[in-house]
């Protein structure tokens, strides 16, 4: 009897061993994290701006994470060795979801994106629960940082609504906007400083001769765009600072320019004074038409050409403005395909000018229950000739591709999945990238 007991208490203090080494707290050094974010408390980390990372790998088959939201209108999304699996819903308060389940055997990259703006409320992580597995050193460090200082293109605002549509968090998903894309291309690490509305010197509608206080100028070093404290520590130096900002202080009506160029040169000053020497560039969003297109990119090109003279490494880049023959997002914002062109400007002028090669998954696969929606990252990939060498196997049998009318502009293809089966993609390299092997279960 003695022995027994002895037994079921070695089982169950090992049991408990386990479930204790499984549990990856949020200050755990294999966590990586990018973005704005506030480790006052490093075991409850917080933060509200899009694009916020965190990002690890384990070697197990479930993984579930503690989040507290402040408003319950956040949402994430959920990457599994870098494949989006898909949007992943915050209720208010704290709770444990499940992230990833049935994972095959070996190790996993797991990754969790903040895909709402600022305006949604803040989120504070606790931490992951690996149901028995164990999480292990990253096998892909990422050795390049880009920042984004931007409006609500950045945000990716109304991306996932059309024209017409009402706007909220449901309707926004950052990580199909211009700006991951670009860094997702290069392998980099994010840090998204964006706010919908938001200026260099007014914010959209406000007066043209007071502006607005609460610019992107004035709170650019704020870790919460409006919290006074803490401020942001610029600990992490990025290779290159992308500034997309003009659209909303030429909205409604023509600005101040001379307030506009001026406050300009003071977010670049204080760009330069947290960073050492990165690169800027100064965008020339989609949004802008007509003379106020021509107005600010005369500005821009002022301010770059007398930031190069006191000695600042700047460049302007131009993206094409959005087709207003084809769809639109909400409140005339670019959808997902309009993000793609310029995700696709940016990344070759930014390959270029940092000699940088371009790291791009040109497909991804969600799987909506027994079938995989097959998407391009890239508009070239829509209309490749050789896409036709697509090799796409279910149970290892050449798939049936379902050809009907598909409502979303970057979709291939959808196929569908016998019980319990697999389907894998894989291809010859194409224009700028490879359709790397995926393998996406059914449930």
């Amino acid at each position: 009897m003695k022995l027994k007991l002895f037994c079921l208490s070695m089982t169950l203090l090992l049991l408990a061993i386990s479930c204790s080494n499984s549990i990856v707290n949020a200050d755990n050094h294999l966590v990586e994290y990018s973005g704005r974010i506030d480790f006052t408390n490093p075991t409850a980390p917080c933060f509200s701006y899009s694009g916020v990372s965190i990002r690890f790998f384990a070697k197990t088959t479930e993984v579930k994470a503690t989040i507290a939201d402040e408003r319950g209108e956040n949402y994430f999304a959920v990457i599994v060795d870098r494949v989006y699996q898909g949007k992943l819903k915050l209720d208010e308060g704290q709770k444990e979801y499940t992230v990833a389940s049935d994972l095959g055997q070996g190790v996993h990259e797991i990754e969790l994106v903040k895909i709402t703006e600022e305006q949604f409320g803040k989120t504070t992580f606790h931490q992951f629960d690996l149901c028995g597995g164990k999480i292990v050193e990253s096998n892909n460090p990422r050795t390049h940082t880009i920042e984004f200082i931007g409006n609500s293109i950045t945000c990716a605002y109304g991306n996932e609504g059309y024209l017409g549509e009402k706007f909220g968090a449901s309707t926004e998903n950052h990580y199909f906007g211009y700006a991951p894309m670009v860094v997702r291309s290069f392998d980099a690490n994010p840090i998204m400083v964006c706010k919908s509305g938001i200026g260099i010197y007014r914010n959209y509608g406000a007066p043209a001769d007071s502006g607005s206080v609460d610019n992107m100028t004035n709170y650019y070093c704020c870790t919460y765009l409006y919290d006074s404290l803490p401020l942001h520590p610029f600990s992490i130096q990025p290779d290159v600072v992308c500034i997309n900002l003009g659209t909303n202080d030429f909205g409604v009506c023509m600005p101040d320019t001379v307030k506009f160029m001026n406050m300009y040169m003071q977010l670049i000053d204080s760009i330069c004074g947290h960073y050492n020497s990165p690169q800027i560039v100064s965008l020339m969003g989609t949004m802008l038409y007509g003379e106020f297109k021509d107005v600010c990119r005369r500005c821009i090109n002022k301010v770059v050409a007398d930031a190069k003279n006191k000695g600042v490494n700047i460049s302007f880049f131009e993206m094409t403005e959005q087709d207003r023959k084809e769809p639109q997002g909400i409140d005339w914002h670019p959808t997902i395909r309009q993000h793609l062109r310029a995700a696709r400007e940016l990344m070759n002028y930014l390959s270029q000018l940092m000699q940088w090669s371009i790291d791009e998954q040109v497909l991804r696969a969600e799987q909506r229950g027994n079938q995989v929606w097959l998407y391009a990252n890239t508009l070239e990939t829509l209309s490749n000739p050789k896409m036709a060498n697509l090799n796409i196997l279910v149970d290892g049998n050449p798939a049936t591709i379902t050809n009907t009318e598909i409502d979303e502009s970057n979709c291939l293809m959808i196929v569908t999945l016998s019980e319990n089966g697999t389907a894998t993609f894989a291809s010859e390299t194409l224009n700028s990238g490879i359709i790397r092997s995926q393998i996406v279960a059914a449930k």
